[in-house]
């Protein structure tokens, strides 16, 4: 797989060619995925359907890294706040296009990204930090740091799962 990795003054951009040997033919999309697995990401997949992401989560023709919410991170949000959310398409889609990433950031890559920014769709930036084999994703809300740590990688034919029990402000 080639990898070319362009550094701009804040952001770091991944640009990464698909590959297209026969095993990731055989996986399912990053949206089959996630909708293989109801008891983690049920609130995700009706996250995704509400706002209208589902073709562009099983696109072929794109390679993404999806920052994937468990249930438990939803339900982590006050009963209100969750309802108005599910009841907002806009703020819904606004929210689930922070999780989206152009580009598959697997292991090795987010290893030679430690210490830099990522951008995601919706223009938000991510600090990359590894620290003791872990890997987050970091940012500032109210003035703090906040660092949401990748639980799980999965990949996928169209680019890789990032699973993780918060919600990527």
């Amino acid at each position: 797989m080639k990898k070319d990795l362009c550094l701009s003054s804040d952001t770091c951009q991944l640009l990464v060619d698909r590959v297209l040997h026969s095993s990731f033919r055989n996986q399912k999309s990053i949206y089959e995925t996630v909708e293989k697995c109801p008891a983690m990401f049920s609130l995700f997949k009706k996250a995704v359907d509400f706002t209208g992401l589902v073709s562009l989560l099983s696109d072929d023709d794109e390679s993404l890294t999806v920052v994937v919410p468990t249930n438990f991170a939803f339900e982590r949000l006050p009963i209100q706040t969750l309802e108005n959310l599910f009841n907002n398409k806009t703020a819904l889609k606004t929210l689930l296009a922070n999780h989206i990433f152009k580009g598959t950031l697997d292991r090795t890559v987010l290893d030679a990204l430690d210490g830099q920014i990522i951008q995601s769709v919706r223009g938000s930036t991510y600090e990359v930090k590894i620290s003791n084999d872990e890997v987050y994703l970091c940012f500032f809300a109210s003035g703090k740091e906040k660092k949401i740590r990748i639980l799980k990688a999965t990949p996928a034919r169209n680019g890789i799962i990032l699973t993780t029990d918060e919600l990527l402000g």
